[in-house]
């Protein structure tokens, strides 16, 4: 600490501490946090309250305002948590329960200032930089604060509910690992208190009536697993796997991106990617049960992994390709050309519905142009696509949004109903384009192709960035046609 500096440390914090503090701006109260921060890390914490009596002063004064401001409260929390980082400043603050007061039923949780989402922020940053040590633990436990923490998970303030959840993560995997060094029991029960209670209020969210509570659940879970890769995670599994399964067997499935966001999470874990693994057959019922839309997310996420099998590689792709399988067999009845799929994975009817609904059409068409744009440009993929007949349906999709294609079939009507004039869709199905036409065994139809961009450059209604995109893709064909001769 400079000389100049450590002097006037007391002097502002006697200003802030006064009856009257001054309206300090929050970037001044955190500056003047990360500065703190700096010197926690550069010495023990307990030699830097010990150095400056003035911090644990300034916490005492604030708790002894009657009505503190947000600002200053917050700061309060964020600096009594910093401090408390250490095991042994934690012990010298709770000399005075300061901590108990700041982070306990009758501290700010109980005050006015509590409506304010920056000091639940606050609250919850304090008490995770706190929870580093077993006493900070016991504290969080005995004072009604994981109650707290669950509550605020629902919080309206996303920046706070995000902290809850990963403020229990943390508190979960940190118990565990703290107090059980070596491999953690097999069975929940064994595992210590503040585990359990977490452990118990995820299995009772999740099986509750309260949609609010199982997407609450779903998505600490989903965060859980994305970060934690020990071999605890796959007790825990264990003990939710039958809930979350019933989940996509219900007649309409409760939070499915929820439920596709931790199934790919876990996918990654390498607790749970090994193919032989009894995680993917619940992979292989989600791919099934929840919608293209639904599970397009979670299919090209699989086929991006290394370890995956082979098999739920293949349904992953067949999710991917049934919409546009859909476009190629609504364009002409019979199909001029072959279709890109032999059987479907989720039921056909259902992806015709989602094509012939205005609401859903050009929405599922560009998540499934952006998925397929992203494998393509993969440098290695783990699957075969199909790209001749992928590039006939993309061509396809360009006819239906300028009018060029006449369907015969009242689904193809539909289709094109929507899709003309659709600019999204046709920025979409170019960006596919430029990587098919690059792409080595794709049998790329010249003459058709041109016709088609040509159609977009001569008509006035093209949307300019359409256009843009349309000149790009001739010049590429030009480029590719030439090289090949």
């Amino acid at each position: 600490m400079s000389r100049e500096c450590g002097l006037l440390l007391p002097r502002v914090c006697a200003a802030l501490a006064g009856p009257r503090p001054p309206a300090a701006a929050d970037t001044c109260l955190q500056k003047l946090l990360d500065w703190l921060g700096e010197l926690s890390e550069a010495e023990p914490g307990l030699k830097l309250l010990q150095d400056n009596p003035c911090l644990a002063e300034l916490l005492a004064a604030v708790l002894a305002l009657p009505e503190p401001g947000a600002g200053l409260l917050s700061f309060a929390l964020r600096l009594a948590g910093l401090l408390a980082a250490s095991e042994s400043a934690f012990q010298h603050l709770q000399q005075e329960q300061l901590l108990a007061r700041l982070f306990g039923e009758a501290g700010p949780r109980a005050g006015a200032a509590w409506a304010d989402a920056a000091v639940r922020g606050a609250w919850l940053d304090g008490a995770r930089s706190m929870a580093l040590h077993e006493p900070a633990l016991r504290l969080l436990c005995a004072h009604g604060a994981l109650d707290v923490i669950f509550t605020l998970q629902g919080d309206p303030s996303l920046f706070v509910a995000s902290a809850a959840r990963r403020l229990l993560v943390h508190t979960l995997s940190f118990s565990l690992e703290y107090e059980m060094p070596k491999a953690p029991g097999t069975r929940v029960c064994y595992w210590p208190p503040c585990a359990q209670v977490i452990v118990k209020h995820i299995e009772d969210s999740l099986q509750s009536s309260s949609v609010s509570h199982v997407k609450q659940s779903l998505k600490l879970l989903a965060g859980l697993f994305g970060s934690c890769h020990a071999p605890w995670t796959e007790v825990l599994w264990s003990g939710i796997a039958k809930q979350v399964q019933s989940f996509l067997t219900e007649e309409s499935v409760q939070a499915p991106h929820l439920l596709a966001d931790l199934l790919l999470n876990m996918s990654r874990s390498p607790v749970f990617c090994e193919p032989e693994s009894s995680f993917w057959p619940l992979v292989t019922s989600a791919l099934e049960h929840l919608t293209p839309v639904q599970a397009g997310p979670l299919a090209v996420g699989i086929l991006r992994l290394h370890k995956c099998p082979q098999d739920v590689r293949i349904q992953a792709v067949t999710v991917l390709l049934q919409p546009m399988d859909c476009i190629l067999r609504a364009a002409s009845q019979p199909l001029e050309y072959s279709g890109l799929l032999d059987e479907s994975v989720t039921d056909p009817a259902t992806v015709e519905s989602l094509l012939s609904s205005k609401s859903s059409c050009a929405s599922l068409l560009c998540q499934t142009l952006g998925h397929l744009e992203e494998l393509l440009s993969l440098s290695h993929l783990p699957v075969d696509l199909p790209g001749t007949s992928l590039l006939r349906s993309v061509m396809t999709i360009l006819r239906f949004c300028n009018g060029l294609l006449i369907p015969t079939s009242p689904l193809g009507s539909k289709i094109s109903q929507t899709l003309i004039g659709c600019f999204r869709v046709q920025r979409s199905a170019l960006d596919v384009l430029a990587v098919l036409s690059e792409q080595k065994g794709c049998d790329v139809p010249v003459e058709s192709l041109f016709d088609i961009l040509l159609s977009y450059l001569e008509s006035p209604n093209t949307n300019p960035m359409v256009r843009t995109g349309v000149r790009t893709q001739v010049k590429l064909v030009t480029r590719t046609s030439s090289s090949e001769k």
